[in-house]
Formats: structure tokens, sequence, C-alpha cells
């Protein structure tokens, strides 16, 4: 790899430190914890929009990451 091209994978790679985390979909384990990815989620690790009343294993919901350990449930999916 030549100067030019190792610099431009670090302009990619700092460009994408700025770039908005995605929606995701998730998958409820229980009415208390969701996965995501790999990851299983407990109420901990989540805010939940209020208007979303219980959750039921199998139900699928919209997330969205805001910091390393944070993650909000914005809706069901169905």
């Amino acid at each position: 790899m030549n100067q030019y091209e190792q610099l431009l994978e670090i302009m990619k790679k700092m460009g994408s430190k700025t770039n908005p985390e995605e929606l995701q979909l998730a998958e409820a384990v229980s009415s208390t914890e969701i996965q995501v990815g790999g990851n299983k989620l407990d109420t901990d690790d989540y805010k939940i929009n209020e208007n979303i009343k219980d959750l039921k294993a199998g139900d699928l919901v919209l997330v969205y990451k805001i910091r390393d350990d944070l993650y909000i449930i914005i809706c069901k999916v169905v």
C-alpha cells in the first residue's frame, strides 16, 4: 500500500467515527430483555418508548444506539 492509499484508509476510519449509528431491528427475548445482533440487553441497557406497554418474547422492535452502552426502543415492528 502506497502513502496515498494509507492516507485514504486513515481518512475513511476517522470519517466513520462521526457517522451516526443506524436503526436496527432487535428481538425481545423476554419482557425485559432484547437481543440486538449478538448482544443481549436488559433494562439497564435501553430506554423504551412510553407507548410500548409490554414486550413479549419474539416481538420485533426498532432500536437506535445512542451511546456505546445505551439504546432506545423506538417502536414495535409488526
